[in-house]
């Protein structure tokens, strides 16, 4: 799909979702409040979507009725997609499929909720994952067992640096407490071989249990905004892969930061993952990773663990 598809879809889903919390802090409809989406339906009615009712009121929590389901789409297909209501035809670029990806992106959240509670659906970025703010509380990294192969099945290449490896670590490329900090709650992520790269050790436990961003912003000799890694874009487009099929979440800053980094990399070829054919396992890690405790923010001490001491080489891959 297209990235302007991608914004035609963004655009139906932030209109037609219902969904709570402030996001602006005036309207021009009198009774919507900042306890509702009030950028949602401002876009809406920028584009002529709605128009409210005379009295200057929206009526936000108003249930809908299926006339003003039908007249909202009708507008949507007009105003926003640019088409024309007598024509079929009149947009090609949007197809029937992106019509039923649009429908199912606005009831998918709500069938797999147990409770009654409305909770904004989180918008999907450009890269093809959801934005949402990251969520650490209770992270533990024995959550995630086993955690994985050995450095030697994948092929003893550091795939950040290209270097030939003598000894190395198993790199989860989405870090499993970044992965747990996204939502990516399957216990078996750890051992997923799709999220698995052999890599030099100082430059794994450099990225620790990071995103992209927070490496980027860390102080070291492993840094890559002060490195020359060779495998920087494919690392980037890797995260991004992983994150999607494990249905995971970026931040905002972690998605903006990947969009203008991977503008410098349009020419790298795209890195197809594979699976390593060998299934070798090692046994679950025992060490000094037990004193890392849940709900500690994340990186509080670049280096050290979150009780001062410094992390063993056991530790790494996280």
């Amino acid at each position: 799909m297209t990235r302007r598809k991608l914004g035609w879809l963004a655009g139906g889903v932030i209109v037609l979702v219902v969904a709570g919390g402030a996001l602006a802090t005036h309207s021009r409809f009198t009774d919507v409040t900042d306890d509702h989406p009030v950028d949602a339906i401002e876009w809406a009615a920028d584009n002529e979507i709605t128009v409210g009712y005379g009295d200057g009121t929206f009526r936000p929590d108003e249930p809908l009725k299926r006339s003003h389901a039908l007249i909202f789409m009708a507008r949507f297909y007009d105003q926003v997609l640019g088409a024309d209501g007598d024509d079929q035809f009149a947009n090609p670029d949007f197809t029937r499929a992106d019509m039923m990806v649009l429908l199912h992106s606005m009831v998918t959240p709500s069938q797999s909720t147990t409770t009654t509670t409305t909770t904004a659906a989180p918008g999907t970025g450009s890269l093809g994952v959801a934005i949402a703010p990251e969520d650490c509380a209770g992270y533990d990294r024995n959550f995630y067992r086993p955690h994985g192969t050995s450095w030697r099945a994948l092929g003893g290449v550091g795939y950040l640096t290209g270097q030939t490896l003598t000894s190395g670590d198993v790199d989860h490329v989405v870090a499993l407490e970044e992965a747990w900090c996204s939502g990516i709650r399957d216990a078996q992520f750890g051992a997923d071989s799709r999220n698995h790269r052999a890599s030099v050790s100082s430059v794994n436990r450099g990225k620790g249990g990071r995103d992209p961003l927070e490496w980027w912003n860390t102080s070291g000799s492993t840094t890559p905004r002060n490195v020359d890694y060779p495998g920087w874009c494919d690392y980037l487009r890797l995260h991004v892969q992983v994150k999607r099929f494990a249905g995971g979440t970026m931040d905002q800053a972690e998605h903006d930061f990947i969009v203008g980094q991977l503008r410098t990399c349009d020419s790298q070829p795209t890195v197809t993952t594979t699976t390593p054919t060998s299934t070798t396992t090692e046994p679950p890690r025992s060490g000094t990773c037990t004193h890392w405790h849940a709900g500690h923010p994340k990186h509080t001490h670049p280096g050290t663990n979150h009780d001062g001491t410094h992390r063993s080489g056991k530790c790494a891959g996280y």
